[in-house]
C-alpha cells in the first residue's frame, strides 16, 4: 500500500468510529499532508522559542522538559504517571533526550527517497 492508501483506510476507519458512537462529523477534517507550510512555520517559532533539539540525521524534536505541565492532559495525577515511564520501553530512545519527547520533523536519509517528502529549511 502507498502511504496515501494507508492514510485514505485509517481515515475510513475513524470516520466509521464516528458514525457507530453516533458523533456527526465535523465540519473541517484538515488532513496534515494539506498544511506543511503550517507546520514548517510552527516548528520555526518553536525552534525560536528554544524548544527543540536536532537528532542528527533523525529530525527535530520537541524538548517536553521545556514545558512545565507537559502531561497535563493526563489528568490530575499526570506527573506520577509520566515518572512511571521507561524510556525505550515502547519506542527506541534513538537520540531523543526524554521518553515524551516526540519528532516534529523527520529527516529524510539522503540515499532515501520516500512517497512522502517535502522542502523545508532544513532539506528533505
Amino acid at each position: 500500500m502507498s502511504a496515501r492508501d494507508v492514510a485514505k483506510k485509517y481515515e475510513m476507519i475513524f470516520r466509521n468510529y464516528l458514525e457507530k458512537l453516533r458523533i456527526p462529523l465535523f465540519d473541517v477534517m484538515p488532513r496534515a499532508t494539506e498544511h506543511i507550510p503550517e507546520q514548517i512555520a510552527l516548528v520555526k517559532i518553536l525552534e525560536e522559542k528554544e524548544y527543540t533539539y536536532v537528532v542528527p540525521g533523525d529530525g527535530i524534536y520537541m524538548d517536553t522538559s521545556k514545558v512545565a505541565d507537559y502531561g497535563k492532559l493526563l489528568g490530575p495525577n499526570y506527573k506520577k504517571h509520566l515518572e512511571g515511564l521507561q524510556a525505550g520501553e515502547r519506542v527506541e530512545m534513538g537520540g531523543k533526550k526524554h521518553p515524551t519527547d516526540f519528532a516534529l520533523w523527520k529527516f529524510a536519509a539522503p540515499s532515501e527517497q520516500r512517497q512522502m517528502e517535502w522542502e523545508s529549511p532544513r532539506g528533505m
